[in-house]
């Protein structure tokens, strides 16, 4: 491993740990269930609409400190969204 995987392995390590404490390991035998599968489920979309919500906030607050208006803004996170997968 170098240090550039090392250092992201750094930077991503809050948000892995936070991920790990909140949904379920439905890869373990034991929880092969549909309620842990709805469960890890639920949690994924919570995550990902706490995500879209920070990012949106963030994108907001970075394009009026540089004076860019919020719907150009908001365009290119788009497109770099949907260009992104």
């Amino acid at each position: 491993e170098n240090a550039v995987g090392r250092l992201w392995w750094f930077f991503t390590l809050p948000i892995a740990l936070v991920l790990w404490a909140t949904l379920p390991d439905v890869r373990r035998p034991e929880r092969h269930t549909v309620t842990y599968a709805m469960g890890g489920f639920v949690g994924s979309i919570i995550w990902i609409g706490m995500f879209s919500f920070c990012m949106v906030d963030w994108a907001t607050l970075v394009s009026n400190t540089l004076g860019v208006p919020v719907a150009v803004a908001g365009l290119t996170v788009l497109a770099a969204g949907t260009s992104v997968p």
